[in-house]
């Protein structure tokens, strides 16, 4: 995640097929969530939201895929 930015931008390297889910949460309160999935030729994609970082709490990203161990991070923002 750029934390240069004053909204989230995150860039996602993964393998294709990878499924992600993102939400954005401030509190317990998931701002807005997003999920996609990397088409057979994508290894990575560019995301983010129209939120202000200093809206934010944290990041949850889930990703799982068809090779590789499924994972969760949390990117802390405020």
């Amino acid at each position: 995640m750029d934390k240069g930015k004053n909204t989230p931008h995150i860039v996602y390297k993964g393998q294709p097929g990878d499924v992600l889910t993102i939400k954005y949460i401030s509190g317990k309160e998931v701002l807005k969530e997003d999920s996609f999935e990397l088409s057979s030729t994508t290894t990575s994609v560019q995301t983010g939201a129209s939120i202000y970082n200093g809206d934010l709490e944290r990041i949850q990203i889930n990703a799982h895929g068809t090779v590789g161990t499924a994972g969760e991070c949390h990117i802390i923002v405020g």
